[in-house]
């Protein structure tokens, strides 16, 4: 996302067949918005496979915001936001938090069939433990390279 340098940030995601209805939602929170916003960047992210990709199973619009060092007020903003966004299939990113919460689903997608949940006794006496952290710069792409597996080189 854009950045400052001192600003705070939120992403909300909405299935991209529903991409206008939810940008026409959010029109009615402009005034309340615009005093603290920076930027506002939306993209749109290809379905793919992964289980915790905010696209696991359909296209979506991501909905990225830049804020103003306002925490607050943005803070007391949020609520609102994602009620506007959630009849149309919209969540905030589940593993960015940088504002205090009052309510919101935080928690991660379920996990698909065979990938056992985290804490859950997979065999007598084990638990199987997931750790999220943010990723330092340039983590992400290199995970994501490697989950990919080597590149395919084509016959030329």
């Amino acid at each position: 996302m854009p950045s400052v340098g001192s600003e705070v940030q939120s992403e909300h995601f909405v299935p991209l067949r529903h991409a206008a209805a939810a940008l026409d939602a959010l029109r009615s929170l402009a005034d309340r918005i615009q005093p603290h916003l920076h930027v506002c960047e939306l993209r749109t992210m290809a379905a793919d496979d992964l289980w915790l990709s905010p696209s696991q199973g359909e296209d979506v619009l991501c909905i990225a915001f830049t804020w103003q060092k306002h925490p607050d007020e943005v803070a007391a903003l949020l609520p609102d936001l994602e009620a506007r966004l959630a009849p149309f299939g919209g969540r905030p990113h589940w593993g960015e938090d940088e504002f205090p919460r009052r309510g919101g689903d935080r928690r991660a997608p379920p996990a698909p069939p065979g990938v056992p949940r985290p804490g859950r006794a997979t065999r007598p006496g084990r638990q199987v433990l997931v750790r999220v952290r943010r990723a330092g710069p340039g983590e992400l792409s290199r995970a994501s390279r490697e989950a990919r597996g080597p590149p395919v080189r084509r016959a030329g």
